[in-house]
């Protein structure tokens, strides 16, 4: 039996500034640390959609997306692609949609500002999980042929434990709320103009009334 060294598999290859931007995997723990990251990103964003729901009339709205961002987490800490993927564009056409309610001058949009750090991060996410994603199926293929040990992953229940057991449950309920949500920004980006001369439409006999009363 070949046996790989645990001690050099715990060393990360990067620091975590070039391992949030522009990570390299090249053992197991880069793959761990690449995961967890992700992980927390998302369990940010989620706890910021849930808090500042509550500030708002769609507080039940703001914790089911806070939700699905919680479920998002899973699947990049477990490596999954499509789960990367879907949470950067779910953030992606939000900011976009706020930013397009800003300009028109609609409100309910919320500060566009707000949140374009962790869509960067996410945008570059999609690359770090794709390469641990990669690195970890070799590693599970060599395992299988060579009969390799693998090294004893992080003592973390909540980053480590948790996604490894409830992802392959949860993914089934993930993937179609987080395209719904995703829908959902790019419908509302569509409807924002007709919302604004709706708007337009509803002030102008206010206006009106207001200069007869003046004169």
């Amino acid at each position: 039996m070949q046996t790989v060294s645990i001690s050099s598999d715990l060393q990360p290859t990067d620091g975590l500034l070039k391992r949030l931007l522009w990570p390299r995997i090249t053992n197991q723990h880069d793959a761990d640390l690449v995961g967890q990251q992700g992980f927390w990103i998302c369990c940010v964003v989620g706890f910021a959609w849930i808090v500042g729901s509550f500030f708002t009339a769609y507080s039940f709205l703001g914790v089911l997306i806070g939700a699905v961002y919680f479920l998002g987490a899973m699947g990049i800490r477990e490596h999954s692609v499509r789960a990367a993927v879907l949470m950067f564009f779910c953030l992606f056409f939000d900011r976009v949609a706020s930013l397009e309610a800003l300009l028109l001058g609609v409100q309910g949009g919320g500060n566009p500002r707000y949140g374009i750090l962790a869509t960067v991060l996410l945008l570059l996410n999609i690359r770090a999980t794709a390469l641990a994603h990669r690195w970890t199926s070799k590693r599970k293929a060599s395992e299988m042929n060579e009969n390799l040990e693998m090294p004893v992953p992080l003592v973390d229940k909540l980053a480590n434990q948790l996604p490894r057991v409830l992802w392959t449950r949860v993914r089934y309920a993930f993937y179609p709320l987080a395209a719904i949500i995703v829908l959902s920004s790019i419908t509302a980006m569509f409807w924002l103009p007709q919302m604004k001369q709706r708007q337009q439409a509803e002030d102008s006999p206010h206006e009106l009334m207001m200069v007869d009363a003046a004169r």
